[in-house]
């Protein structure tokens, strides 16, 4: 049998241990990016209607003028969907995937008239959906 102080050394390094083991479990939630859905349309156009949302979390609609910069910070790890209306065109897409988005301190999305942009740093962009119309 251990002596007596051998053991509370032992406890204590378990415990510690397992807080370590237990702040490692919700890093992905520290890791939760900031999401910018922002408005590049046209000079002078008509509102973009943006409403975004997850399973558990509605975030907002926001109609958005010309250069408005709709931010949220995402709350869970979940996917996250927005939808948007512009005159007479529509569209929907996932606005914060975890497998793509995890650990990326923000994601932007631009919108313009060309469709809707993906970038982590607002300099390099990707075109991931277009407008539709019915």
């Amino acid at each position: 049998m251990l002596p007596q102080s051998q053991l509370f050394f032992l406890l204590i390094a378990l415990l510690s241990f397992t807080s370590i083991l237990g702040s490692f479990e919700g890093l992905d939630k520290k890791f939760l990016p900031r999401v910018h859905v922002l408005n590049d349309l046209p000079p002078n156009s008509e509102p973009l209607n943006v409403l975004c949302k997850s399973r558990n979390t509605y975030i907002g609609e926001r109609d958005l003028n010309v250069g408005d910069d709709f931010t949220w910070n995402a709350k869970e790890n979940a996917l996250y969907y927005c939808r948007a209306f512009w005159v007479r065109f529509f569209a929907s897409w996932h606005a914060v995937q975890p497998k793509r988005d995890n650990g990326k301190a923000a994601v932007f999305w631009l919108v313009n008239e060309h469709g809707f942009f993906l970038s982590w740093d607002n300099t390099t962009w990707v075109k991931k959906s277009v407008w539709e119309t019915e």
